[in-house]
C-alpha cells in the first residue's frame, strides 16, 4: 500500500467510524429522552392507570400483557393511586373500569408497526397516537381515545409503542427475545418511578 492509499484508508476508516459514533450518541440521547418522557409522565400525575393492549397468542402482539404481568408481579398495584389493566385487544370493554379509577393520567402499552428499529419504542401523545394510527389494534384506539376524552376530558395520556418481530401465532404468551428484553426493561423502569415516587409524596 503506497502513502496516497494509505492515507485515503484512514480517511474512509475515520469517516465510517465517525458515523457510527454519532449514531450510537444519537441512539443514547433518544433512549434516554423516551425514559425521561415516561418518568416525568408517571412524576406530574396523580392517579395513574397503566393499561396493557395485545393479543398474547399473536407473539410480540402480547408485548402490553407481558408488560402489566411484570408490573403484577412486582406490587405495583398495591400502591396507592397505581391501577392495572390488562385490556387484551378491547380497551373500550375497560373504560367503565379506568373511568371508576378516575386517572389523571392514563400510560398506554401496545406493541405497534411504528417504521424504526425491531425492539425500539416510540412515545406519542394522544394526539399523536390519532394522527399516526400506528398501534396494531389501531380501530379500537381510536375508539377508545374518543370516548375517554368524552368522559375523562381532564386526563392526559401517554402511549408507548414498541415496534415488533413477529406477530406468528402462539399456544401462549411467548414475545421473541429482544421485544421480552425491552418490556422487562420498562417494567423495571416504570416500577422504580413509581417507588420513589411514593417516597417523595
Amino acid at each position: 500500500m503506497n502513502e496516497v492509499d494509505e492515507k485515503n484508508y484512514i480517511t474512509v476508516f475515520s469517516t465510517i467510524n465517525l458515523i457510527f459514533m454519532n449514531r450510537f450518541i444519537f441512539l443514547c440521547n433518544s433512549i434516554m429522552n423516551k425514559r425521561e418522557k415516561i418518568k416525568s409522565f408517571l412524576y406530574e400525575q396523580g392517579r395513574i392507570a397503566i393499561v396493557g393492549l395485545g393479543n398474547e397468542y399473536r407473539t410480540d402482539d402480547g408485548a402490553g400483557i407481558a408488560l402489566i404481568r411484570l408490573l403484577k408481579d412486582s406490587g405495583v398495584d398495591r400502591i396507592n393511586r397505581v391501577a392495572l389493566f390488562e385490556a387484551n385487544q378491547n380497551l373500550i370493554r375497560y373504560i367503565p373500569d379506568i373511568e371508576n379509577f378516575q386517572p389523571s393520567g392514563i400510560l398506554v402499552l401496545d406493541a405497534a408497526d411504528l417504521g424504526i428499529e425491531l425492539g425500539q419504542i416510540k412515545v406519542l401523545n394522544e394526539n399523536q397516537i390519532i394522527e399516526k394510527r400506528i398501534s396494531t389494534h389501531e380501530n379500537n384506539l381510536q375508539l377508545a381515545m374518543a370516548y375517554l376524552k368524552i368522559v375523562l376530558p381532564e386526563h392526559k395520556i401517554l402511549f408507548i409503542g414498541i415496534q415488533f418481530k413477529s406477530l406468528e401465532m402462539s399456544r401462549k404468551l411467548m414475545l421473541t427475545e429482544k421485544i421480552r428484553k425491552v418490556v422487562e426493561e420498562l417494567a423495571r423502569l416504570i416500577t422504580d418511578t413509581v417507588l420513589r415516587r411514593q417516597v417523595d409524596v
